[in-house]
């Protein structure tokens, strides 16, 4: 009896499976949204909520939930997909748009769609993308392929990166021009943990969890904290910077950037001591780097006040 029951509960499992359901009730998302220029992420969560119709289709409803650096949530507009064989699509700008076809083969082409032209020289919101390669790719037993794309000569638009089978993007979800976008801080980012009954929980990476804001990256690669002093002084409104054994360092720069990534002092650092005078700016918060032969040595982010 029990050998039969496990039969025909690996017989169901093999079968929902082999529907290839992409969105099956519960599945959730978690992709990460960089919100500044010093790399602190918040975090998107996607779940398939129910069962609909739109224009006669068999649609799910997707919601959406933005959890900011500052700690708040913030709910997005739910939006639809609907499953066609192994084509998946979006409802955008009043109609289902192709986004994944998880039948594709290396070679095979596909038309995209953007929801916004951010060029301003595009006229179309269509792009044209081309398979170069899929792999097999194994989470928790299941078999999935990953679907490598890159754009045809003459697309505005591409994919962000790979995606895979049933679950999409693993660096975003939508298309995204190929070359000038103002949108330096994609409104989804990479994949960080997915979940459905069929597949079970997929985390992308351990050092990123599913739900977590990253509200500093820190580098520092002086490893003695005496060796490099980086500090702001409140009165003076300067950044004073100082290597105690600086003959140690050559070919070293200073750069403050506002949080869009927007440079607003450089300096060579030609001394032990070097100061940066931002009595000129807003009060803000700002990123200081450090290079050395243009690698980044130093990363934080230094409060105006």
């Amino acid at each position: 009896m029990k050998i039969l029951l496990l039969c025909i509960s690996l017989a169901l499992s093999i079968y929902s499976f082999g529907q290839k359901e992409f969105a099956p009730i519960g599945a959730t998302w978690y992709y990460s949204k960089i919100e500044n220029f010093a790399m602190e992420e918040g975090y998107v969560k996607i779940v398939s909520e129910r069962d609909t119709t739109i224009e006669g289709k068999l649609s799910k409803v997707l919601s959406q939930t933005y959890f900011n650096i500052s700690g708040d949530s913030i709910i997005r507009d739910n939006f639809l997909v609907h499953q066609n064989e192994d084509t998946v699509f979006y409802w955008l700008d009043n109609a289902f748009r192709a986004i994944y076809n998880f039948s594709l083969t290396a070679g095979d082409t596909m038309e995209i769609y953007s929801s916004e032209v951010l060029c301003p020289q595009n006229e179309s919101h269509f792009g044209y993308i081309k398979v170069d390669s899929i792999l097999n790719f194994t989470i928790n037993d299941v078999v999935l392929k990953k679907v490598f794309t890159a754009p045809i000569a003459g697309s505005v638009y591409m994919y962000p990166g790979p995606f895979l089978e049933l679950i999409g993007g693993v660096n975003g979800i939508f298309p995204i021009d190929t070359g000038c976008s103002a949108d330096i801080f994609p409104d989804i980012g990479k994949l960080r943990c997915y979940s459905d009954p069929v597949i079970g929980k997929y985390q992308v990476s351990i050092d990123t969890p599913c739900d977590t804001l990253i509200l500093i990256t820190n580098v520092r690669l002086v490893e003695d904290s005496h060796e490099l002093v980086v500090s702001y002084n409140p009165i003076h409104k300067t950044i004073d910077i100082i290597f105690q054994n600086f003959e140690l360092y050559d070919n070293m720069f200073v750069n403050i950037y506002d949080l869009m990534g927007r440079s607003i002092l450089n300096k060579r650092i030609v001394g032990q001591t070097t100061q940066m005078d931002l009595s000129g700016f807003i009060n803000n918060v700002y990123i200081i780097q450090i290079v050395q032969n243009k690698e980044l040595i130093y990363n934080e982010k230094i409060y105006k006040t």
